[in-house]
């Protein structure tokens, strides 16, 4: 049993409580960076996490967190000023009482031959209140987001040094509350929708490690649903997707060098005649050097 107090990485998924200088790829994956921001689920709260005792390992994780996280939760409220009848008055969202994100999971590994199998899901839920500048005026919205993840890995080594990793990670994502902004075109007042989105997506990656030094990995990412019910800000539901291959030496376990290709499809600009879709394709050259103590990550 283990109980932690303080600011953490949560362990919901298998990729949030890695530091970037530990991922596969440069970038986070689509998934990441639309349901939960470039910076993850980094929270200060508390965590429990129980391992049962049984010949396969199998833990379960509970984490009380303070929930401002950005992208899909937050409970800091909201001001800004409405039109009511030709007077400007003052409105304000009323911040949430925190702790306010709540995560629960499961996670299990276990060995099929050379083949280490992790497998395992994990739940989100919290508070979410956020706001946004719209054209000179304040969106924002109050209600409570829920995130859904399973994860998969499977890791196979050929010997010591060579080995073939599977990691794929799939989200769901439900939000649901009221959605208020000022109507420009009507004499700029307050108005206040019923808003519903539901997302989903996932990422799926193969890395194979042919000796201690050299590397090869390719990663493909998808959010195929982006469902609005009633948002002014939503854009075209068309699937979200970017590829990304990448080739890597490592002259030692403190120095490694990596060249990585991305063709991002899930970029959009606003353009004349609206939304409209912008392909990026990125290469990047990055050196990641380790100085000084360093802990073991987990397998």
């Amino acid at each position: 049993m283990r109980i932690r107090g303080g600011k953490m990485l949560s362990e919901f998924g298998r990729l949030n409580k890695q530091h970037p200088h530990f991922w596969d790829f440069n970038e986070m994956p689509l998934v990441y960076q639309g349901f939960l921001g470039n910076e993850g689920l980094n929270e200060l709260g508390l965590q429990f996490q129980y391992t049962l005792p049984t010949s396969t390992y199998v833990m379960v994780g509970a984490e009380l967190l303070q929930g401002n996280n950005e992208k899909s939760f937050g409970y800091e409220g909201v001001n800004f000023d409405h039109n009511v009848s030709g007077t400007m008055e003052p409105y304000e969202l009323q911040s949430g009482s925190t702790p306010s994100l709540v995560v629960g999971y499961l996670k299990s590994s276990f060995d099929i031959g050379e083949t280490s199998v992790m497998p395992g899901v994990s739940y989100a839920y919290g508070k979410s209140i956020s706001s946004h500048d719209h054209e000179g005026h304040i969106v924002s919205f109050d209600g409570e987001t829920s995130i859904i993840n399973a994860e998969l890995t499977l890791k196979h080594y050929f010997d010591s040094y060579s080995f073939l990793t599977w990691q794929s990670e799939w989200m769901y994502l439900e939000k649901k509350g009221d959605e208020y902004h000022v109507e420009a075109d009507n004499n700029n007042t307050l108005a206040q929708h019923n808003q519903t989105v539901k997302q989903a997506g996932y990422y799926s990656q193969l890395v194979y490690a042919y000796n201690q030094n050299i590397r090869f990995g390719a990663r493909y990412d998808s959010i195929y649903k982006n469902d609005y019910a009633f948002s002014e800000e939503s854009l075209p539901n068309t699937p979200y997707k970017a590829y990304t291959a990448m080739a890597e030496y490592h002259f030692s376990e403190f120095s490694r060098l990596r060249l990585e290709y991305i063709h991002n499809e899930a970029l959009y600009q606003e353009g004349a005649a609206g939304f409209e879709a912008a392909t990026v394709d990125t290469l990047m050259l990055s050196l990641n050097l380790s100085i000084g103590a360093h802990g073991a990550h987990d397998f």
